[in-house]
């Protein structure tokens, strides 16, 4: 395994005080699997996932599969059966860096991941070089139905979000975000809060609240390093995902901070899960 923090992490845990929490917790990051995550992952039928592109930028994806479609081999590696997911697809192709968020959101549990990922005739294999679990945190409690048959539509190449886009992303309660640090890995995590945490600046530019973890910082430790950064917004409702790709920057105002993302490009994603998403109830923790 790399070293567990870089650079980015260090100077971001410094710069917001928490260089002491984040030191005692550095026992929890390993570079395998631990015995409950082995018998977590088979249940599974989806797993958001960050990949590069071949110009550097970097895209978060929600692959899915039958449930089972993740095997653990060993503790050091899994195996994925996913579906066609073109943009993760193109991408691993070009850069085999992936980060892995295995996400429970009914049960509040998470679990991130990454390595390097190639095909094999039975799969797409990865080799784990991180893996721990995350706190409970700002996840509303949903329960994912399989249901229907869902022919995916996608509309690339957006440059500016348009009023509805708009209205998903200040509707939202929860997204995904994806990083890379090069030389690290590749890193996938989970925003949540009430409707409206995430402001609309304008057409281009968004910005949340960087509400407190874990104190590893891992995500803004990454920004520090590389601004390039994958966006990923479910419209559980409308069955409809937004990925977006571009620039992000950590803030900070006194004892305030927050991120701001800068669109670059997106996709506009219909018919995009084969699930139905049933609403339980917002996280205790959200402001």
């Amino acid at each position: 395994m790399t070293e567990v923090f870089h650079s980015g992490e260090l100077q971001v845990q410094h710069a917001l005080g928490a260089s002491e929490a984040a030191e005692s917790l550095r026992g929890m990051i390993a570079d395998k699997l631990p015995p409950v995550a082995m018998r977590f992952l088979p249940a599974f039928e989806f797993v958001v996932a960050t990949s590069i592109d071949g110009q550097g930028q970097v895209w978060t994806s929600l692959l899915t599969g039958p449930k089972g479609f993740v095997t653990v081999r060993t503790p050091t590696n899994i195996l994925l059966s996913i579906d066609e997911e073109k943009t993760f697809l193109a991408n691993i192709e070009e850069n085999d860096n992936v980060g892995l968020l295995f996400i429970n959101l009914q049960a509040r549990a998470r679990l991130r991941i990454n390595g390097k990922i190639q095909k094999t005739p039975t799969g797409f294999q990865l080799d784990i070089a991180q893996s721990y679990f995350n706190c409970p945190k700002y996840i509303q409690s949903r329960t994912p139905i399989r249901s229907q048959d869902h022919a995916i539509h996608s509309t690339p190449g957006i440059s500016s979000l348009n009023p509805e886009h708009l209205e998903i992303i200040s509707g939202a309660d929860t997204f995904f975000i994806s990083t890379y640090a090069p030389g690290q890995g590749a890193d996938c995590s989970h925003r949540g809060g009430m409707p409206g945490f995430v402001e609309i600046v304008n057409s281009k530019k968004i910005r949340w609240p960087d509400y407190p973890g874990n104190n590893l910082y891992n995500t803004l430790g990454n920004l520090q390093v590389n601004p390039h950064c994958g966006l990923l917004f479910i419209d559980f409702t409308g069955n409809r995902i937004l990925q977006l790709t571009g620039l992000a920057k950590l803030v900070i105002d006194g004892d305030q901070h927050h991120v701001e993302f800068d669109l670059i490009t997106m996709n506009d994603i219909s018919d995009a899960t084969p699930f139905h998403w049933k609403f339980l109830n917002y996280s205790p923790f959200n402001p």
